[in-house]
This record gives C-alpha cells, sequence and structure tokens, in this order.
C-alpha cells in the first residue's frame, strides 16, 4: 500500500508542476500592444511589416549585449537566437501574417521568463515607433 501511496503522490506532484509550468496570462503593452504568455512563450502582433520587426529584433538584442547566436529571414519568417552571460538561450520567432503584420513569439530560458519577455517586447516596439 505505501508503494502505491508514494507513486500516487509523486505523480500528483508531477501534474501540478506541469500545471504551473503551462500557466498563462495575457495583457498589453506599454504601447498597446496585446500579448499572450502560455507554455514558457510570449506571443504578440505587431503592426508593422516583418523586415522592420526584424531589424528592430536585432538592434534590440544587441541594445541588451545578447550575442546573437544565429539570425536567419526569408520572406515569409524570421528566427533570431542570442544568448546572454549565464548563457540563457533568448529565442525570438518572427512570422509575417499580411503586409503590415508580423506575430511574434519570445522564449527566454527553458522556463520561460514572462517579466524579461515582455521586456524584450517592449524594446522592440520603441524601435518601431516613429520619433517625435
Amino acid at each position: 500500500m505505501s508503494r502505491i501511496t508514494s507513486t500516487f503522490a509523486a505523480l500528483a506532484v508531477l501534474a501540478v508542476s506541469a500545471f504551473m509550468l503551462s500557466a498563462c496570462s495575457s495583457g498589453a503593452t506599454a504601447r498597446g500592444t496585446s500579448y499572450s504568455y502560455e507554455f514558457a512563450t510570449l506571443k504578440a502582433h505587431l503592426p508593422h511589416h516583418l523586415d522592420d520587426v526584424y531589424r528592430a529584433t536585432e538592434r534590440t538584442m544587441n541594445n541588451l549585449e545578447l550575442e546573437i547566436e544565429s539570425s536567419s529571414k526569408d520572406a515569409f519568417e524570421a528566427r533570431i537566437i542570442a544568448r546572454g552571460v549565464r548563457n540563457l538561450r533568448h529565442a525570438i520567432d518572427l512570422r509575417r501574417e499580411g503586409d503590415t503584420v508580423t506575430s511574434v513569439s519570445i522564449s527566454v530560458g527553458a522556463l520561460g521568463d514572462e517579466t524579461r519577455s515582455r521586456e524584450i517586447m517592449s524594446m522592440i516596439e520603441e524601435r518601431l515607433t516613429p520619433q517625435d
């Protein structure tokens, strides 16, 4: 009986952990772009052309002093992988949804970091907003 109980307890802990890791939230950035955060990935749609979002993302990674490990782009999508001091992986995927809409997905580390992902999204948006 105790073996069954301990197995059940271990499965319960695993199930709760999986649920907590998959927790999701949504909100808006300082510039009003709505986003969702689920499965360790922040997702948003920006009203800008893929080329502009790609350039803004590269500038953001450089401004954050993250080393760009790989960067690739075609007419439909782009991907930038960067790493920080602690070797934390930052993956940004961009996908063209139309002439003036780009889907952005940001994931930081294996378990995700919503705060850092939102900060990166905000910085990308800043680089897309025309300066007055």
